[in-house]
């Protein structure tokens, strides 16, 4: 592949991860990239700051570095608090057609500190993101330089105290102006989608586990992708073909080829590309497409004596 896209569900470092990381980074993907209102796309999720200092962060492009000195950010400023909010917000781009941001809640339970994100996707420009930025930084904590543009925007962290506001809420409210991602999060609804999300995500992982850690190479992990994204659509989870994240695989291995191997699994079209069956589960596999394990049940090529 002659050029490295943002996926909306990127499985590329989940074969360092544990099922439980695996499970929750499948969930928010489906949350924030499916195809739906803006209230029903609010990825909730929680995290120990200690498992934050050691997630594995993508460093492909110019544009990871940055978000990464954001994340940087929010570690340091974690470190030094026992509780408050801060705020990251990310314009869309030619790369990302949505604007992005998230909301940190950070508590204190003894020695442990716990982090709450909520990245919320909207429709905003880069110069209404900018005047985003500059209202919540009125009420910073910390002392902050000017924002000039997006990636100012995207490797700043702003720690912020709602003064004046009932909540941190309230001020959302009166800088974005009312909206129903608002009344969700009020009515803590967020948290009951997070967790259908999390059912689903967690029969499908299930069912490819094997394979996610067998898969060798961009390719089949793209493959891999794109049998994911097909398997939650059919359980009500349909993501986009591009969003704030990314492209779906889906979309990218459309890019790839006039027939994708992903219509190909999927449809059972056979006009123009051949396909073999699993000597285990019987799904179909591509052929003359490299893919040496099952997308399907993770069975290996060189396990039996004949696959194609």
């Amino acid at each position: 592949m002659t050029e490295r896209l943002p996926l909306a569900l990127d499985v590329n470092n989940w074969q360092a991860r544990q099922r439980s990381q695996i499970v929750d980074d499948f969930a928010g993907a489906l949350l924030e990239n499916q195809e739906a209102s803006l209230e029903d796309r609010i990825n909730t999720f929680s995290i120990s700051l200690e498992e934050l200092k050691r997630m594995r962060l993508r460093n492909e492009t110019p544009q990871d570095e940055l978000e990464n000195a954001a994340v940087k950010g929010l570690i340091s400023w974690a470190e030094e608090n026992i509780e408050g909010q801060a705020f990251w917000i990310s314009p869309p781009s030619s790369s990302y057609s949505e604007s992005r941001f998230i909301i940190y809640s950070l508590e204190s339970f003894g020695d442990q500190k716990i982090i709450t994100f909520r990245a919320i996707c909207g429709k905003e420009t880069i110069n209404d993101c900018l005047a985003i930025a500059e209202q919540i930084a009125a009420f910073s904590t910390v002392g902050l330089p000017e924002f000039a543009g997006s990636d100012d925007l995207r490797r700043i962290t702003i720690p912020f105290h709602y003064r004046g506001y009932q909540s941190w809420v309230g001020l959302m409210e009166a800088v974005f102006g009312q909206s129903p991602v608002w009344e969700k999060i009020k009515s803590g609804a967020d948290l009951t989608e997070h967790e259908k999300a999390k059912e689903v995500a967690e029969r499908v992982i299930d069912r490819h586990l094997e394979y996610i850690f067998l898969t060798k190479g961009r390719y089949e992990q793209i493959v891999l992708g794109a049998t994911l994204e097909e398997e939650a659509a059919r359980a009500g989870f349909k993501m986009q073909l591009t969003g704030s994240c990314g492209i779906s695989n889906t979309l990218l291995l459309s890019k790839e080829q006039t027939l994708s191997p992903f219509n190909t699994l999927f449809s059972g079209h056979t006009e123009h590309t051949k396909h073999f069956d699993c000597p285990r589960c019987k799904g179909p596999i591509p052929s003359g497409l490299g893919i040496t394990v099952c997308p399907h049940c993770g069975a290996k090529k060189e396990d039996y004596r004949k696959c194609d």
